[in-house]
C-alpha cells in the first residue's frame, strides 16, 4: 500500500507541478491579453482623432472651396461689369462717330457752297466746324 501510495504522491505532485506550469502560462496570457487590449485601448483613441482631424480638413476643404468659387463668382462679375463697360463704350462711340460723320458732311457741303458765293465769314464758320468736328472723329479712332 505504501507503494500506491507513493505513485499516489508522485502523480499528485506531478499534477500540481502541471497545474503550476499551466497557471504560470495563463498568467503569461492573460498579461500578454490585457496588453494587447491597452494597445488596442490606444489605437481607437488614436483613429478617433484622426478620424476628427479628417472631418476638420473637409470642413476646411470645403470652406476653401467655397471661398474660391465666391472668388471666381466676383471675378466673373467684374468681367461682366466691364464687358458692359465696354459695349456701352463701344455703342457710345458708335453713336457719337456717326454724328460727327454727319457734322463733317454738311460742314463740307456748306464750304462748297460759300466758297461758290465768296462768303468768307460764314466760309470761316463752316471751315472751324469741319476742322472741329474731325479733331473729335480723330479722339473717337
Amino acid at each position: 500500500m505504501e507503494t500506491n501510495m507513493l505513485i499516489f504522491l508522485i502523480i499528485a505532485i506531478v499534477v500540481i507541478i502541471i497545474v503550476l506550469l499551466q497557471y504560470s502560462t495563463l498568467s503569461k496570457i492573460i498579461k500578454t491579453i490585457e496588453e494587447s487590449n491597452t494597445n488596442v485601448k490606444y489605437l481607437k483613441s488614436e483613429l478617433e482623432k484622426i478620424n476628427l482631424i479628417e472631418k476638420d480638413v473637409k470642413h476646411q476643404l470645403k470652406a476653401i472651396k467655397e471661398d474660391q468659387i465666391e472668388i471666381k463668382y466676383e471675378s466673373l462679375n467684374k468681367d461682366i461689369s466691364n464687358l458692359n463697360q465696354i459695349t456701352s463704350f463701344s455703342q457710345l462711340n458708335h453713336d457719337i462717330r456717326t454724328q460727327l460723320n454727319g457734322i463733317i458732311a454738311f460742314s463740307n457741303m456748306l464750304e462748297t457752297e460759300y466758297t461758290s458765293t465768296n462768303n468768307k465769314e460764314f466760309l470761316e464758320y463752316a471751315s472751324n466746324i469741319r476742322i472741329c468736328g474731325e479733331n473729335l472723329l480723330k479722339l473717337f479712332s
